[in-house]
Protein backbone atom coordinates (compact mmCIF):
# COMPACT_ATOMS: atom_id res chain seq x y z
CA UNK A 1 0.00 0.00 0.00
CA UNK A 2 2.56 2.39 0.87
CA UNK A 3 4.27 1.70 -2.25
CA UNK A 4 0.91 2.66 -4.54
CA UNK A 5 0.63 5.58 -2.34
CA UNK A 6 3.88 7.34 -2.86
CA UNK A 7 6.76 5.08 -4.76
CA UNK A 8 4.75 5.13 -7.92
CA UNK A 9 6.18 9.00 -7.88
CA UNK A 10 9.79 7.77 -7.77
CA UNK A 11 9.45 4.99 -10.04
CA UNK A 12 8.84 6.99 -13.01
CA UNK A 13 5.68 4.72 -14.07
CA UNK A 14 3.70 7.64 -16.17
CA UNK A 15 -0.13 6.78 -17.41
CA UNK A 16 0.68 7.71 -20.65
CA UNK A 17 3.91 5.33 -21.19
CA UNK A 18 2.00 2.37 -18.98
CA UNK A 19 -1.83 2.56 -19.19
CA UNK A 20 -2.24 -1.30 -18.23
CA UNK A 21 -0.03 -0.74 -15.15
CA UNK A 22 -2.43 2.28 -13.85
CA UNK A 23 -5.77 0.79 -15.37
CA UNK A 24 -5.73 -2.75 -14.83
CA UNK A 25 -3.14 -3.48 -11.60
CA UNK A 26 -2.93 0.20 -9.80
CA UNK A 27 -6.25 1.69 -9.63
CA UNK A 28 -7.93 -1.86 -8.57
CA UNK A 29 -5.48 -2.50 -5.93
CA UNK A 30 -5.74 1.02 -4.47
CA UNK A 31 -9.45 0.49 -4.02
CA UNK A 32 -8.51 -2.71 -2.43
CA UNK A 33 -6.16 -1.31 0.20
CA UNK A 34 -8.67 0.95 1.22
CA UNK A 35 -11.27 -1.30 1.48
CA UNK A 36 -9.53 -3.45 3.98
CA UNK A 37 -8.80 -0.17 5.57
CA UNK A 38 -12.16 0.47 5.91
CA UNK A 39 -13.05 -1.93 9.25
CA UNK A 40 -10.44 0.22 10.91
CA UNK A 41 -11.77 3.79 10.21
CA UNK A 42 -15.07 2.70 11.18
CA UNK A 43 -14.10 1.90 14.54
CA UNK A 44 -11.73 4.91 14.84
CA UNK A 45 -13.14 6.63 17.86
CA UNK A 46 -11.58 9.78 19.01
CA UNK A 47 -13.40 12.34 20.85
CA UNK A 48 -10.62 15.42 21.22
CA UNK A 49 -8.41 15.20 18.38
CA UNK A 50 -7.70 17.93 15.83
CA UNK A 51 -8.68 15.80 13.21
CA UNK A 52 -12.15 15.34 14.28
CA UNK A 53 -14.15 18.19 12.70
CA UNK A 54 -11.90 18.13 9.35
CA UNK A 55 -12.82 14.21 9.56
CA UNK A 56 -16.86 14.87 9.94
CA UNK A 57 -16.72 18.11 7.96
CA UNK A 58 -15.31 16.23 4.85
CA UNK A 59 -17.13 12.23 5.68
CA UNK A 60 -20.35 14.68 5.16
CA UNK A 61 -19.42 16.83 1.82
CA UNK A 62 -18.31 13.67 0.51
CA UNK A 63 -21.36 13.20 -1.75
CA UNK A 64 -21.49 16.61 -3.01
CA UNK A 65 -17.39 15.86 -3.65
CA UNK A 66 -18.46 13.27 -5.58
CA UNK A 67 -20.73 14.89 -7.69
CA UNK A 68 -19.04 17.77 -8.51
CA UNK A 69 -15.26 16.90 -8.93
CA UNK A 70 -14.88 15.72 -12.31
CA UNK A 71 -18.33 15.44 -14.00
CA UNK A 72 -18.50 19.89 -13.12
CA UNK A 73 -15.41 21.45 -11.72
CA UNK A 74 -12.81 19.66 -13.25
CA UNK A 75 -14.23 20.02 -17.03
CA UNK A 76 -14.95 23.61 -16.47
CA UNK A 77 -11.16 24.29 -15.38
CA UNK A 78 -9.76 22.22 -18.43
CA UNK A 79 -12.05 23.93 -20.89
CA UNK A 80 -10.76 27.42 -19.59
CA UNK A 81 -7.12 26.31 -18.55
CA UNK A 82 -5.36 24.36 -21.42
CA UNK A 83 -2.67 21.92 -19.15
CA UNK A 84 -0.88 21.05 -21.88
CA UNK A 85 1.07 24.05 -21.68
CA UNK A 86 1.32 24.35 -17.80
CA UNK A 87 4.69 24.12 -16.18
CA UNK A 88 5.08 21.84 -13.39
CA UNK A 89 4.45 24.56 -10.62
CA UNK A 90 1.98 25.81 -12.28
CA UNK A 91 0.10 22.16 -12.72
CA UNK A 92 0.31 21.66 -8.50
CA UNK A 93 -1.12 25.63 -8.39
CA UNK A 94 -4.02 23.82 -10.13
CA UNK A 95 -4.28 21.18 -8.33
CA UNK A 96 -4.40 23.08 -5.34
CA UNK A 97 -6.88 25.27 -7.04
CA UNK A 98 -8.76 22.43 -7.94
CA UNK A 99 -8.98 20.78 -4.55
CA UNK A 100 -10.25 24.09 -2.95
CA UNK A 101 -13.05 24.81 -5.17
CA UNK A 102 -14.40 21.42 -5.08
CA UNK A 103 -14.15 21.61 -1.37
CA UNK A 104 -16.13 25.06 -1.52
CA UNK A 105 -18.69 23.85 -4.05
CA UNK A 106 -19.35 20.77 -1.77
CA UNK A 107 -19.95 22.99 1.04
CA UNK A 108 -22.39 25.35 -0.79
CA UNK A 109 -24.19 22.09 -2.58
CA UNK A 110 -24.42 20.51 0.97
CA UNK A 111 -25.35 23.13 3.24
CA UNK A 112 -28.06 24.76 0.82
CA UNK A 113 -29.29 21.29 -0.99
CA UNK A 114 -28.19 17.96 0.77
CA UNK A 115 -28.84 19.30 4.24
CA UNK A 116 -32.80 21.30 3.83
CA UNK A 117 -33.24 17.64 1.69
CA UNK A 118 -32.29 15.52 4.77
CA UNK A 119 -34.03 17.68 7.00
CA UNK A 120 -37.37 17.58 5.16
CA UNK A 121 -36.91 13.88 4.52
CA UNK A 122 -36.58 13.63 8.58
CA UNK A 123 -39.48 15.49 9.32
CA UNK A 124 -41.72 13.05 7.05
Amino acid sequence: MFFLLFGITFSNLRIEQNPFFWNVIYLPLTSIGFAFFFPVFSEWKFSNSLLKQPIETISKISYSIYLLHYSIILQLMKYFVDTTILSLSERHFFTILYIIITFFMSLIVYRFYEKPIMNLRDKV
